[in-house]
């Protein structure tokens, strides 16, 4: 009879054998005797006697690093060809360097891959030792695509620039002047990619104080046209493309700085009913839509606005129906943003004390903190494939424009000269 000792999580083996075999543990022979060996896993020690006259199975519980147990059963075997290779295969990988100093060589191989850094130490000590040491750091995702528009102040002109995430190559985009995003420090996005990433809808002004302009660039054509145009004093914000493309949703505020709005315009710049730009909602009972506005692929609107200081997150129906509030806090929670797949809404909230991105489902629940900066993290932006997310923080002193993955893990510094109010495109 031929088996072979298995170690796995959560997996069970059995023993059984005759007088005069040899134990193998984790690729390791060694000799039996009536004496009893002794196998260590991370911080728990077992022992067991599997001395020659042991024929039953011989079974114990092995405690592992991470506080699950391991049931192990060891077959009893008869003698093999001095060198051998086990290999376990657990559900998670990464590579376990072992040394040896044995009298049979042998190279025992595991692989695990956690979701944050572990040290595991295995040491099997019957008659020789084997010590195993795997540092291990949390998984990366592949590498992110797309460009991500953000927003520099260059000596006192306010600019978008796109960064080629593939090969860190920034280009210049437009001049988008002091909008009321910057005026108003919301944080909410100035300008939306379209769909197919084939144009890109911002706001722009000439000067502080003068008409927000809503306008469309065309990338294949070269063009740039306005759609809509605020009252001087007021502002425009959020602007944010219907999933087929053919609208654009954005957030206005009249002269007075009292009346806001949600509208809606034609992409191609036609009318939407009976005139070029349609009403969704207005600030009937005070609200504020200060914190962002953004269209799902399902066409539901998720959306920040308050109406005593501090924001929280909504979803709502295209035509201004069905308010939902997520958040519900007394923390401010602002910036909302859709996954690409509609299922999870990422957003600034300052419930920890500073300003840090979480991400919830889309009816509010599982929400968790994904950012740990020391600084303040805000405006999140999602990759197109959904594994990272980009956002502005401070936390080198100055405000730039990082990406982690979406558990928080692999952080990337993306610019180092000024940058915030991310966008990434689809």
């Amino acid at each position: 009879m031929f088996g072979a000792v298995h170690i796995d999580f959560g997996g069970m083996f059995a023993c059984c054998g005759s007088s005069g075999a040899q134990w193998f543990v984790d690729g390791i022979w060694l000799p039996s005797t009536n004496e009893s060996p002794t196998l260590r896993v991370g911080e728990t020690r077992q022992t067991s006697d599997f001395g020659s006259a042991t024929v039953s199975r011989a079974h114990f519980d092995v405690g592992c690093n991470d506080g699950e147990q391991m049931d192990i059963r060891a077959y009893y075997l008869p003698a093999p060809a001095p060198t051998i290779t086990a290999t376990a295969t657990p559900t998670e990988t990464a590579a376990i360097t072992s040394t040896a100093t044995i009298t049979a060589t042998a190279t025992p191989t595991a692989t695990i891959t956690p979701t944050e850094t572990v040290t595991a130490t295995t040491t099997v000590t019957p008659t020789e030792t084997v010590t195993a040491t795997a540092t291990v750091t949390a998984t990366r995702p592949p590498a992110p695509t797309g460009g991500i528009a953000y927003h520099r102040n260059d000596n006192g002109i306010d600019r978008a620039y796109v960064l080629n995430v593939a090969n860190n190559m920034v280009t210049p985009l437009v001049d988008v002047g002091p909008v009321m995003d910057l005026a108003l420090s919301t944080n909410a996005a100035f300008g939306a990619w379209s769909p197919d990433n084939s144009k890109f809808a911002y706001i722009s002004t000439v000067s502080p104080g003068a008409s927000n302009v809503l306008r469309v660039l065309d990338f294949n054509s070269n063009t740039t046209r306005p759609l809509f145009s605020s009252d001087a004093g007021g502002g425009l914000s959020s602007p944010t493309w219907s999933p087929d493309g053919t609208k654009i949703a954005f957030v206005r505020l009249a002269a007075n700085q009292r009346v806001w709005a949600i509208d809606v315009v034609n992409a191609d710049g036609t009318r939407c009913s009976t005139q070029y730009v349609c009403e969704i909602t207005t600030n009937a009972h005070g609200e504020q839509f200060r914190g962002g506005l953004v269209w799902s692929k399902q066409g539901l609107y998720a959306l920040a606005f308050n109406t005593t200081g501090a924001n929280n997150v909504y979803t709502m129906y295209s035509d201004g129906s069905g308010r939902v509030d997520l958040t519900n806090s007394p923390a401010d929670d602002s910036t909302p943003v859709w996954s690409p797949d509609g299922k999870l809404i990422a957003f600034t909230s300052d419930r920890s004390g500073r300003p840090q991105i979480y991400v919830m489902n889309a009816d509010g629940s599982n929400l968790h903190r994904v950012s740990q900066g020391s600084a303040a993290d805000f405006s999140p932006t999602w990759s197109p494939d959904g594994n990272w997310i980009a956002f502005a923080s401070t936390r080198n002193g100055s405000t730039d424009i990082y990406m982690m993955d979406v558990n928080g893990n692999n952080v990337t510094r993306l610019t180092t000269t000024g940058g915030d109010h991310p966008v990434w495109s689809h």
